[in-house]
């Protein structure tokens, strides 16, 4: 079941190749999920490009796989200079590139330091934003720099804050009298206050030297000269330290952006102790474009599969007999399901129902991982007026909206015609999804003029406009996760990648640790889940090399002799195991009294709530399906074990005997026949009587269970 089909295309292609019928089943009318390559064109038809809405850069081509599958269908790849991207204020104001560097050498030093600060907080960290950790580091450094910004100046404190003030307040002068520097523009260069001063200094001079000659005056007032010069010269100082302040904080900002762009998400939601836990796997060499769009790389999987669109997922039931999907189009029969459904929709209360419902740890796991947004408003020109840059940049003066349109893709080189791809991140994502297509495509067009307008190139009209709303959309409301606050990082991702028994699987770019976020990430989790769905039906044809594991001769040999004259004592009771573990049972109030839980050959019954059993369940491990098993144990045995063991134990992935040699090793688990005794009895017992089931009542002498058998 798919919403994202990158992975699922993956998997089946992989399943295909070795002999499993497969059946993709999209919810949507397209192929693609979030990689979809939009055809934008002119009224008529002359002009035409290919641009991709949601998935565009593949990041890294070393080992990345869908690098070697570009490769091999022949399509080239565009390598990303991300070297040179000019930035720009809203008037056109080109920030100076050393600047940035520096601001960019600051902002990775925040990052190192946020490092050091989550590695000694540990845990302590979990509910720390990286917005809070980055917004202390930077202030703190801020400040250190006014201070010696202030000792080189040579002014007290209290002066320099007033002359600061003076600067801020005087700009628009200064620019009347044709100073400027980096797009900003710096005030007057004589203090008011400064002046009153100097001619107080003059009268007072005037009065003790009475009837100077005409020579002391000249050099009285060259010395006033070079007086008024110096304190002009320190006024600059101060504007340019202003200045370069204004200019360090908006580039600061725009760099918060691109962390936002990254994760899709705002940075108060992003968790300082975990956002960047897959660092150390990405992927080297070059970021690229691939021309025609991602959609290539799709299409080339898809070939001969088949594929039903229109065909929302609502409820996937799943047993130890296989799964049924039923979906707007019908339902579905399997022996297995690879779920891809994305971690947005997971999320929402209105999701696809899942029976029995999905265990607690993974359900949290959905609840605590982020899943946020990126838009996009993709423009085509009737030609490109914007160089031969793949990127360029707008630094935006207001901080809140430093993701609005902060970053430009120029897809010309590879989309086939002149296409501008404005980028919309953090809270200026979230505001954009409410936003009429009319009001963006205008603030984004009075952006691209004030950009280019001062250069003397005239910005024509867009010959079509497309806005993306991802977090709108119901086949995934949001464009890709992040790990959030309170998350618990890589276990939270490899707890929504464990399977459901041997099933329900579960593939897409939420379900890796390594490689979340990413297309490569995606597919590869595809094949990955082909691989599990390959091994789990080998392990249950007895053609997989199977571990150590106890044989039924050596679970019985293993078990305590006085169970076996226990089992004898209880044989009444094997009627109500039956009821416990029927899929088809009722309790006394005419409610489903079957196993609370199912996979692979294993089902189990919940400790009633509220008793001293309610954190222990009920184990039957149905044998039979076991070929290796049959011959040499019982068909059912049952054991009782915590709720902590049992999702241990499904959370095993390769199949059911590995399960079977966990339960007897790592858990210790003594594996005996049906006979129960001591707090397996108890437990048993309790969640009788919490159903009433008949028989509930017995006092053990009745006869119920005589014509059960432990090869029921």
């Amino acid at each position: 079941m798919d919403e994202h089909e990158a992975p699922s295309l993956s998997a089946a292609r992989q399943l295909a190749n070795h002999g499993y019928k497969v059946l993709v089943v999209e919810g949507s009318s397209r192929p693609g999920g979030r990689v979809f390559t939009q055809r934008m064109q002119s009224a008529d038809g002359s002009i035409a490009a290919a641009a991709d809405l949601g998935g565009s850069i593949i990041t890294g081509i070393d080992g990345n796989p869908l690098a070697v599958i570009a490769r091999q269908l022949d399509i080239p790849l565009h390598d990303i200079n991300s070297s040179d991207v000019p930035l720009y204020l809203r008037d056109g104001s080109q920030l100076d590139a050393g600047l940035d560097l520096q601001v960019e050498a600051w902002f990775n030093q925040l990052l190192d330091r946020s490092a050091a600060l989550r590695d000694s907080l540990g845990r302590g960290g979990d509910a720390i934003s990286l917005q809070s950790s980055l917004d202390g580091l930077w202030s703190r450094r801020e400040a250190r720099v006014r201070r010696h910004q202030q000792q080189q100046h040579g002014l007290p404190q209290q002066q320099q804050q007033q002359q600061q003030q003076q600067v801020a307040d005087d700009a628009e002068q200064l620019r009347v009298n044709g100073h400027h520097s980096n797009g900003y523009h710096p005030p007057p260069a004589v203090h008011e206050q400064q002046q009153q001063q100097q001619q107080q200094q003059q009268q007072h001079s005037s009065l003790q030297q009475q009837g100077p000659s005409l020579q002391q005056q000249r050099q009285q007032q060259e010395g006033y000269q070079e007086q008024q010069q110096q304190q002009q010269q320190q006024q600059q100082r101060m504007a340019d330290s202003l200045e370069n302040q204004q200019a360090r904080h908006l580039l600061m900002q725009w760099h918060l952006a691109n962390i936002e762009f990254a994760n899709a998400t705002r940075l108060r939601r992003l968790s300082m102790r975990h956002w960047d836990l897959d660092d150390e796997y990405e992927h080297g060499g070059s970021h690229v474009f691939l021309p025609g769009g991602n959609l290539r790389l799709l299409e080339g999987l898809a070939q001969a599969l088949p594929i039903f669109y229109n065909s929302t997922a609502r409820l996937l039931q799943y047993s130890a007999a296989g799964v049924q999907v039923h979906t707007d189009a019908g339902v579905f029969t399997a022996d297995a399901a690879l779920v891809t459904i994305p971690l947005g929709v997971l999320k929402r209360p209105d999701a696809m129902v899942f029976q029995p419902q999905l265990p607690p740890r993974k359900r949290a796991a959905i609840s605590r991982l982020g899943f946020g947004c990126l838009n996009k408003v993709m423009l085509l020109f009737p030609h490109c007026f914007w160089g031969d840059k793949d990127m360029f940049g707008h630094v935006s003066s207001e901080p809140r909206q430093r993701g609005r349109y902060y970053l430009f893709y120029t897809y010309d080189s590879i989309s086939g015609g002149a296409v501008l791809a404005a980028l919309v991140a953090g809270d200026a994502a979230v505001e954009f999804e409410a936003k009429p297509e009319a009001v963006a495509v205008g603030e984004v067009m009075a952006l691209l003029r004030g950009i280019f307008g001062p250069q003397g190139v005239v910005v024509p009209e867009p010959l079509q406009a497309v806005c993306t709303r991802w977090a709108s959309d119901p086949m995934c409301y949001g464009s890709y996760s992040s790990v959030a606050v309170g998350s618990s990082g890589a276990a939270d991702y490899d707890a929504l990648a464990q399977p459901l028994g041997d099933r329900v699987f579960f593939a897409g770019e939420a379900t890796t640790s390594r490689y979340p976020a990413t297309m490569h990430g995606a597919f590869a989790t595809g094949l990955r889940e082909a691989a599990a769905i390959m091994a789990a039906f080998a392990a249950q044809r007895g053609e997989e090399l199977r571990p150590a594991l106890m044989t039924g001769k050596e679970m019985r040999e293993a078990a305590d002799p006085g169970s076996v004259a226990a089992g004898q004592q209880l044989v009444q009771l094997a009627s109500l195991l039956q009821q416990v573990f029927d899929s088809s049972a009722v309790d006394s109030q005419g409610l489903p009294a079957g196993p609370d839980e199912e996979f692979g050959v294993f089902a189990a019954a919940y400790g009633p709530p509220g008793t001293e059993f309610e954190d222990q369940a009920l184990l039957a491990i149905n044998l039979a399906a076991l070929r290796s098993a049959a011959k040499h144990a019982p068909v059912v045995i049952y054991t009782s074990i915590s709720r902590t063991q049992l999702e241990l134990l499904r959370d095993v992935p390769g199949g059911d005997e590995r399960r079977l040699g966990m339960l007897a090793g790592e858990l210790g688990v003594k594996l005996v026949g049906r006979p129960l005794q001591g707090d397996s009895l108890r437990l048993l017992e309790a969640i009788v009587q919490h159903r009433g089931l008949a028989g509930s009542g017995d006092d053990g002498d009745g006869e119920d269970g005589t014509g059960s058998s432990d090869e029921e």
